[in-house]
């Protein structure tokens, strides 16, 4: 008997999917072309601002910055 439920369900499953694949939907597609991107503009643009920036202290030290903590924090 269980058997027989089972092959049901698959049967009305199989069927529920078939109706599915094959309902009309009254879509009609249409080509579309890509235009061309114009590019990255705007605030977006590259520049070269930061290329005549100095940087200050260059060669002094050894390693990043420190913190010195004494005995009251």
């Amino acid at each position: 008997m269980l058997k027989l439920i089972g092959k049901a369900v698959l049967i009305i499953f199989g069927l529920i999917i078939l109706y599915l694949l094959t309902w009309p939907t009254g879509i009609d597609p249409v080509a579309w072309t890509l235009q061309k991107s114009p590019g990255i503009t705007g605030d977006y643009a590259p520049n070269n601002l930061l290329s005549k920036t100095e940087i200050f202290g260059k060669g002094m030290g050894v390693g990043p910055e420190d913190i010195d903590v004494d005995d009251q924090g």
